[in-house]
């Protein structure tokens, strides 16, 4: 039986080894004051929210729901386009890898973050799968 944290960790894993060859650092999601910043790498941070699961009459089991964020930090001095290219990967990358469990990718605007001094990106992803039930 897979639990939630655990698709969701081999979803970030495997997008993760997609993009080995851009300078990426994923890292669990935290505060932006307990990482140095500005960055001098693409960040990314992961944090699972909105857990919830639908129950049907005549089926035991049901369907899991969850909302997975990916918010990428840029480094200083990068340009718009670059971060943009950069969530277009990765939005691509989840699609890939995550077939089967992820029902829908959003990537929201470029926006600033003060605390950390930089451009970031959030990529919301939908993940739903039938849940699995031990008889």
């Amino acid at each position: 039986m897979r639990t939630l944290d655990t698709r969701c960790d081999s979803l970030t894993k495997a997008v993760k080894e997609h993009l080995t060859d851009q300078s990426v650092v994923f890292i669990h999601a935290f505060s932006a004051e307990k990482i140095q910043f500005p960055p001098n790498k693409f960040l990314v941070s992961v944090s699972l929210n909105e857990i919830g699961e639908e129950n049907y009459v005549a089926d035991p089991g049901g369907i899991i729901r969850a909302s997975l964020t990916y918010r990428v930090y840029a480094p200083r001095d990068t340009h718009e386009a670059k971060l943009c290219q950069l969530c277009e990967n990765l939005s691509q990358a989840i699609c890939a890898k995550g077939c089967g469990v992820v029902d829908t990718v959003s990537i929201s605007g470029v926006s600033y973050d003060t605390k950390a001094r930089c451009m970031y990106r959030e990529i919301k992803t939908r993940i739903s799968y039938p849940k699995e039930v031990i008889l």
